[in-house]
């Protein structure tokens, strides 16, 4: 039985009132944003990798080496606003409306929920990133206004909403190889609180909601798998991987453990060589010569019997140098958390592109990148910062998820955690763009700790006590 059913009519609608004016007063905060970022950053900054999404998606010629989903959706948006501008408007509107509904439905007075969410939206880390047309954007957006769609649906009767949330988490996971790590704790979130769960110890609800969720977002994943399979020419790219941990490792150890069956290793090249083009913050160098004329240490392979032995000694390597291993991906892993000596580059775009896209700054875009590009002596860019923050948080969630059973800041830490943890595994630059989403949920995390109830959520009639919650439904 709902709500209303338990209260005076006038009651009900003068909540009903209050609910449409708070959705309006959040509504039109988050229109300002989205009209800021508009403004600020058209038509889109477009970098190398946004050339290459939009060739594909002009050609209809995808590669494997970024998902297909962001260029299948640019493809459709290009016929309609050639250029970046139709990809600018669609994640801007996703980032603004899901951040939106997470603060409506987050129990704060009203001043504080607005003020929630022009600090986390406008937060400079965040902020930064609204403008250029990439892969991580999208995933971004899509996952936030996903998340937003399940805390509509709920554990009631609003299941509906999941017919919003599936296909946008699907891009959210779709659009990067590793953005199934964010969407887990997400996918989970939901599954606490079903009525299926109530009675059983909280150990064991934490454990199942997790499982659920887990198998939900790897179908997700093994769907968007299939997609970029059907659609991809095969490039092999993941051989990155295990040609940059192989160099780092055989630097730690003063051994060349790169075979010559892998046929990635220019013959001649000794250990000398590499210690010359290894550079822990940007594994393209492997590839590259600083002189005209000359052979690069090391050359991708598409031969499968060279792919399998690349794979193999890799895993081997591993396994054998496990020392080796962890200090060559800290040297990495470091410069994302800002810990070492590389600065913050934002993006700005680029000036020209063999698209013929028009890349003209607006005034308010220059000023405001001339204005983030002076903040990094702060700490709004200090990965290091936030990881620690989202472990304290995370603590903090599972510890108010037993006493309390809310779940939302445990599932938001650990999303953006379980995130950064896979850069430690497999990236081969420290972008900053990859620390953002762990800066997202930070905040956001840390609102939802500070969430308090301003009347009971919905109660079953033979139930007299309000159930506790971070999040509701108004």
């Amino acid at each position: 039985m709902s709500s209303e059913r338990l209260t005076p009519k006038p009651l009900a609608k003068t909540r009903r009132a209050s609910s449409l004016a708070e959705w309006l007063t959040i509504g039109g905060l988050a229109l300002v944003g989205f009209f800021a970022v508009w403004w600020v950053y058209r038509p889109g900054f477009m970098s190398w990798d946004s050339v290459v999404q939009l060739s594909q998606a002009r050609s209809g010629m995808f590669g494997d080496d970024h998902p297909p989903i962001v260029a299948l959706i640019w493809r459709a948006l290009d016929r309609l606003w050639p250029g970046p501008i139709g990809m600018l408007i669609l994640f801007d509107a996703l980032f603004w409306l899901g951040l939106a509904v997470f603060f409506r439905l987050l129990r704060w007075p009203l001043w504080a929920r607005a003020s929630g969410l022009l600090v986390v939206g406008f937060q400079p880390a965040v902020f930064m990133l609204l403008g250029t047309i990439w892969k991580d954007t999208v995933m971004q957006a899509a996952l936030l206004a996903g998340f937003s769609a399940l805390l509509l649906a709920g554990p009631g009767t609003r299941r509906w909403w999941w017919a919003a949330a599936v296909p946008l988490l699907f891009i959210g996971i779709a659009a990067r190889h590793n953005a199934v790590a964010a969407a887990w704790p997400l996918l989970a979130a939901p599954i606490f609180r079903h009525e299926w769960l109530a009675r059983w110890r909280k150990a064991w609800q934490l454990a199942a909601s997790l499982a659920v969720g887990l198998v939900l977002a790897l179908t997700l994943r093994q769907g968007s798998v299939l997609l970029s399979r059907s659609l991809t020419e095969p490039s092999e790219y993941w051989q990155s991987t295990p040609i940059f941990d192989l160099v780092g490792m055989s630097l730690q150890l003063d051994e060349l453990l790169i075979t010559p069956e892998s046929g990635v290793l220019t013959p001649g090249v000794t250990l000398s060589r590499l210690r010359q083009v290894y550079d822990p913050t940007d594994h393209l160098r492997l590839y590259k010569c600083r002189q005209k004329k000359c052979t690069p240490a090391l050359a991708r392979t598409s031969d499968p019997a060279q792919l399998r032995a690349l794979s193999d000694s890799w895993k081997h390597a591993i396994l054998a140098h496990p020392g080796a291993y962890l200090s060559h991906r800290w040297l990495v892993f470091r410069e994302l958390l800002r810990l070492g000596k590389r600065k913050i580059e934002l993006s700005t775009g680029i000036s020209r592109n063999p698209l013929g896209v028009p890349l003209t700054r607006s005034e308010a875009g220059v000023a405001t990148v001339e204005l983030l590009s002076a903040l990094p002596k702060f700490p709004f860019y200090a990965t290091w910062l936030y990881a620690l923050l989202e472990c304290a948080l995370l603590g903090l969630g599972t510890f108010d998820f037993f006493k309390r059973g809310r779940p939302l800041c445990l599932c938001l830490s650990l999303s953006g955690l379980l995130y950064l943890a896979t850069f430690f595994l497999a990236t081969g630059a420290p972008d900053f763009r990859y620390s953002v989403w762990t800066i997202l949920t930070t905040l956001l995390a840390a609102c939802a700790i500070a969430g308090v109830e301003r009347w009971p959520a919905r109660v079953p009639v033979a139930s007299a006590a309000p159930v506790d919650s971070a999040v509701s439904v108004g």
